[in-house]
């Protein structure tokens, strides 16, 4: 059995949901929770001890990504890893967040082509949000708490996307939203109003209880969670952990903890 490493605070199901997926799996794995020391003593430690690679809690992502130095395309892209992996001999890192939100998108069945997109907030997963664009949105904007910051986020999108800067609470800014088709919540920006045509996607958790009151429809993040979950086993195993593997440990953790 190789152990996996947990670093940073993951929920407290995870190990056990881990435990449940690799030996449904038959992956001769094992989830092992690891101390908060610093990155490069930890690293040195999974390589010493043969770990078969490690999932990174988003608190501790960014402080990781300087010691490594075989990262994908992603990760440099946020300057942020959540996954390890040592298939190819050695560690190599990656970001999940991109390729689990487009996931995501997909399996909605959402009609971007012809929407309008408005990002809130300025952080790494305004950033990441941002790639989005690409999937035919008529136009994007971004909203965060400067329009330097606003600016600078934006220019992530392709050319030819007609993108449009904002600063959060400024003129204008409600009546915009207002007129937005999907709405992306990164993080916590203040008091929002929502309307009933908007279709929001809340990835800082804050808004859920907002969202419903004003009687907009709230896509399931946990979805998004069981999706980045399995990117990040594919990553670190080589192998494709179904999404509703995934979901059937989750469940069976919370029904019998």
């Amino acid at each position: 059995m190789k152990p996996v490493a947990l670093i940073g605070p993951h929920p407290a199901e995870l190990s056990e949901v881990l435990r449940r997926v690799f030996e449904e799996s038959h992956l001769q794995l094992v989830p092992h929770t690891l101390p908060q020391t610093h990155p490069s003593s930890v690293l040195q430690s999974l390589s010493t001890l043969g770990y078969a690679g490690g999932l990174i809690s988003e608190e501790f992502s960014e402080s990781y990504f300087p010691y490594c130095a075989r990262v994908g395309v992603e990760a440099r892209h946020v300057g942020r890893i959540d996954t390890l992996s040592s298939l190819g001999g050695g560690f190599d890192a990656t970001h999940t967040l991109e390729d689990s939100l487009f996931q995501w998108m997909e399996n909605s069945g959402y009609r971007s082509a012809g929407a309008r997109l408005m990002v809130i907030g300025g952080n790494f997963r305004a950033r990441v949000a941002l790639q989005l664009a690409r999937l035919g949105f008529v136009s994007v904007m971004l909203a965060a708490k400067s329009m330097s910051e606003s600016e600078e986020l934006l220019k992530v999108v392709p050319a030819g996307i007609e993108k449009y800067p904002l600063v959060v609470g400024g003129y204008s800014f409600a009546s915009f939203m207002e007129q937005q088709d999907l709405l992306i919540i990164t993080e916590d920006v203040g008091k929002l109003r929502f309307q009933p045509y908007h279709q929001v996607m809340d990835i800082s958790g804050v808004y859920a209880q907002t969202i419903a009151q004003d009687g907009a429809h709230m896509w399931d993040s946990t979805q998004l969670e069981v999706l980045r979950l399995s990117h990040q086993l594919k990553f670190l195993t080589g192998r494709s952990i179904a999404p509703s593997l995934i979901q059937w440990a989750w469940q069976a953790v919370q029904e019998n903890p």
